[in-house]
């Protein structure tokens, strides 16, 4: 049924499982969850996602995420030689073009049903494959971690990481990204 609903982009998951606890917050687990585009390739698999859901919007029969997180997350971004950039986020978001563009892309979604009701994200165990055909050079994220907050007033992301590019040393990444909702500007700082 949500394959259904989402008209091209699906999703594959291996288990679900939804739960009460003590304090009355729903929470859903998924374990080996695959986003395909609509053309069937692959954009992320991950081995755990779990939600914090709004009890409120529950007992309408809404799911409204909290608060995400997700474990063991595997993704590829590319840069084409014109240097469009190609994410996709899947369930029919995607971001296709230049930095600016993405970002913009980001913003709306976050802007927009169920993603606007989200506090914050954490994301760990990542591993992410940059595939730059501009330069010709592949990089490997491992051991990432992204944390996600949003607010009225801003968006914030940071990755920490580890950067494999061919030889025996990683690289150790710190990126943060800030998005001012009321400018409509972004800030970008990265310490390697």
């Amino acid at each position: 049924r949500m394959n259904a609903a989402l008209g091209g982009p699906s999703v594959d998951l291996g288990g679900i499982e939804l739960t009460v606890g003590a304090s009355g917050l729903p929470r859903l687990e998924m374990r080996d969850v695959g986003v395909f585009d609509a053309r069937g390739v692959e954009l992320a698999q991950v081995s755990r996602m779990g939600a914090r859901l709004d009890r409120a919007a529950l007992f309408t029969g809404a799911l409204r995420p909290r608060r995400l997180s997700v474990s063991g997350a595997m993704i590829t971004l590319r840069r084409a030689a014109d240097g469009a950039i190609d994410l996709s986020f899947g369930g029919g978001l995607e971001a296709r073009g230049d930095a600016g563009g993405v970002l913009e892309t980001i913003e709306q979604a976050f802007a927009a049903e169920p993603l606007d009701g989200i506090q914050r994200i954490v994301a760990d165990e990542l591993t992410i494959l940059l595939e730059d055909a501009r330069s010709g050079r592949v990089w490997q994220v491992t051991g990432g971690k992204l944390t996600m907050r949003q607010d009225d007033e801003a968006i914030w992301m940071t990755v920490a990481a580890e950067i494999f590019n061919g030889t025996e040393d990683l690289a150790r990444a710190d990126v943060t990204m800030t998005l001012d909702r009321a400018s409509r500007g972004a800030r970008l700082t990265a310490e390697f």
